[in-house]
């Protein structure tokens, strides 16, 4: 029996909240062997050209799994998705995050979340999601990094599992450099944009004055390729790519 999928593309993704689980927690049902087997033929089967539906659904089965390289592989395809097809990339933001928050990706999964909270705000999952990562990052006890001179130098060390998540140029590694198609498991030094991520609402008010101090400068994220680079310099869009779907992050 085919399992319960979470949405078609067809139809309107954000009409119907239960197009989501009713809370994040659900993510820990995995679906059944033989569903998810299912959904994993149907991927084999059209091969070279699998469809977007189709690729969607399989990456959803397998963030559902308890199987770490399923959820590694689910995020994966999911952020080839998100890369390759501007037009669907709101419809991945909850599940990227949720993948990279069962994997233990807590700033890629606030990354993401927070994302899709700018576009929905009331969206009750994501806001569901975003408290279950707050209360891991303060479980875990999570570092922040200081900001000097508009560098961040690392005040701490922030161990993250990163074998599927698109996170390659905006990183220092720390000894380690990781292949072009996919980062291996390292640690990682806590860039500028996941220490805005990360910081307690006084670190933010913190942050928030020295940007404002004379001589600051804008730096601009690309969300496309993942390039960074100073808005004085470049302007909105991404030098490296052309893409406008950018965002300013300090």
């Amino acid at each position: 029996m085919p399992p319960s999928l979470p949405c078609e593309w067809d139809n309107d993704f954000w009409a119907d909240e239960r197009s989501f689980p009713l809370d994040a927690a659900d993510v820990e049902s995995p679906l059944k062997p033989e569903e998810l087997q299912v959904l994993r033929a149907q991927y084999e089967k059209e091969g070279e050209y699998v469809g977007l539906q189709t690729k969607f659904n399989y990456a959803w089965g397998l963030i559902k799994s308890t199987s770490r390289p399923d959820q590694q592989e689910g995020v994966r395809l999911l952020s080839e998705i998100f890369r390759n097809s501007r037009e669907r990339r709101r419809e991945c933001l909850y599940y990227l995050a949720l993948g990279n928050y069962k994997l233990g990706n807590y700033a890629e999964a606030r990354r993401y979340n927070e994302l899709l909270l700018e576009l929905e705000p009331a969206n009750l999952q994501a806001g569901s999601l975003k408290s279950l990562i707050d209360e891991k990052v303060a479980k875990e006890g999570l570092v922040g990094a200081a900001i000097v001179g508009g560098i961040v130098v690392a005040a701490g060390v922030l161990p993250i599992d990163v074998c599927a998540s698109p996170l390659p140029d905006r990183y220092f590694l720390a000894g380690l450099l990781a292949p072009n198609s996919r980062l291996r498991p390292i640690t990682l030094y806590i860039t500028l944009r996941d220490t805005h991520a990360i910081m307690d609402q006084s670190s933010s008010e913190n942050a928030q004055s020295q940007t404002q101090r004379p001589g600051h400068r804008d730096m601009m994220f690309c969300h496309e390729c993942a390039d960074e680079w100073y808005r004085d310099e470049h302007g909105l869009s991404c030098p490296e790519c052309g893409s406008d779907f950018t965002e300013i992050v300090s």
